[in-house]
């Protein structure tokens, strides 16, 4: 049962700023929505949009705290992120975020999400070397499993009516463990998908 809707009015974007400027690094301290503690394991990784830390929590899914970069820390993407958490959808190939972190003061500095592992699926899929590389056991039948998967993700999401507004490889992380896959949702909604699709409770 979808649990968005899809609105064709064009919503424009608050893109005041909304959070601090503060940078964070490991042991730091920051606040779920619910007043939970979160304290900031090892660094990860870092992209155009924020860096990547672990959390040790008490969770059956292991969660990373995305912390965006100070000039991202805009309104529109706490409003997007907290109609995100508030329709969660729970399937073991998409990494949905489920908590917005604050600050001391409460001004949203990232989410926590479910840590991907594996590899990007653009830095295999399209050369045979590079596939053999990766994964050297895959077979074509491997390949077709992995397609069924992406597939049947794609399926669940449009499901719960999420349209995907920038389906990129870089985006689709491939396990060799059961041909699993995650997509990184938060990569997929990017701010001029956000323009178009307009994400709100399902009423009927």
């Amino acid at each position: 049962m979808s649990i968005y809707t899809l609105h064709r009015q064009v919503r424009q974007l608050d893109k005041m700023f909304c959070g601090n400027g503060g940078k964070y690094s490991t042991g730091d301290v920051l606040f779920s929505g619910q007043g939970k503690r979160i304290v900031l394991g090892q660094y990860i990784a870092e992209g155009g949009e924020g860096s990547v830390f672990a959390v040790h929590l008490p969770s059956e899914t292991t969660l990373v705290a995305k912390l965006y970069h100070p000039p991202q820390r805009m309104r529109w993407r706490e409003q997007k992120l907290r109609l995100m958490c508030s329709r969660p959808i729970r399937s073991p190939c998409v990494a949905w975020p489920r908590e917005i972190l604050y600050d001391e003061l409460r001004r949203f500095v990232g989410v926590l999400m479910p840590r991907a592992d594996g590899v990007p699926l653009g830095a295999f899929a399209f050369h045979a070397e590079l596939l053999k590389k990766q994964f050297p056991s895959w077979n074509r039948c491997d390949l077709t499993r992995l397609c069924l998967n992406l597939s049947a993700s794609v399926h669940t999401l449009h499901r719960c009516g999420v349209i995907l507004g920038d389906l990129h490889p870089g985006n689709v992380m491939v396990s060799d463990r059961r041909h699993l896959l995650y997509f990184l949702i938060l990569l997929l909604f990017s701010q001029n998908s956000f323009r178009k699709v307009t994400l709100t409770q399902n009423q009927e």
